[in-house]
């Protein structure tokens, strides 16, 4: 069965107009190429920092076969968790 969307949060000691300016501005970012599923950010004030969550959905949408996008969905998940390891230094070392 295919996961049609996964999910992770984290705090931040971090202001949101910092993490968000981490999130977008094309210094920052770096694009995949090839299929793509849609990513949603949700930055919340928390704490004195900003609670993040993401969640990528439309997996079943991807042009490969469903085992491929089974496997795509489940390896997904720990990149976010690494990703926003990179995110969480960055920002917090920014305002120290």
């Amino acid at each position: 069965m295919v996961l049609d969307q996964i999910q992770h949060e984290v705090h931040i000691a971090a202001p949101v107009e910092r993490v968000w300016r981490l999130l977008t501005e094309p210094e920052h970012v770096r694009p995949r190429e090839g299929n793509s599923t849609l990513v949603e950010f949700t930055l919340t004030p928390q704490d004195g920092g900003t609670r993040v969550r993401v969640v990528e959905r439309e997996f079943r949408a991807l042009d490969m076969s469903p085992d491929e996008q089974a496997a795509h969905a489940r390896d997904n998940l720990p990149g976010w968790t690494g990703g926003f390891a990179g995110l969480v230094e960055h920002a917090q070392r920014a305002v120290a």
